[in-house]
């Protein structure tokens, strides 16, 4: 397998060249390629749906850990609950409004056909 070719960068030429130049000293044990290909084919793959979940997991576990990512977060959640608190107040209160006037409204006005019946 070869490695796809990497952009050039004019300031990394001398590195490239140090590379280029460079071989391991040393020799590798007989039947080491094959022993580790081996042990990524026995390797179970992850499910689909487990290796997204974990990938969305680890991505959000590192946002997480930065402070200038969790104070905005909170004070959002903050905002969010208070906002939805609101909501829930005006239209409960909104509610109990239209019962009470409903009630006024039978107190003054009674149905006629209530006072008909026997």
């Amino acid at each position: 397998m070869r490695m796809k070719p990497q952009p050039t960068d004019p300031g990394n030429e001398r590195w490239r060249e140090l590379l280029q130049e460079w071989r391991p000293e040393g020799e590798v044990p007989p039947g080491f390629a094959a022993g580790v290909w081996s042990r990524l084919a026995r390797r179970p793959a992850p499910a689909p749906w487990a290796a997204g979940l974990l990938t969305c997991w680890e991505t959000f576990h590192s946002m997480a850990n930065r402070p200038a990512f969790v104070g905005p977060c909170l004070a959002g959640i903050v905002i969010l609950a208070g906002t939805a608190g609101w909501w829930e107040s005006c239209q409960s209160g909104a509610r109990r409004r239209g019962q009470m006037a409903n009630q006024y409204w039978q107190s003054v006005h009674p149905d006629p056909v209530r006072e008909a019946a026997p």
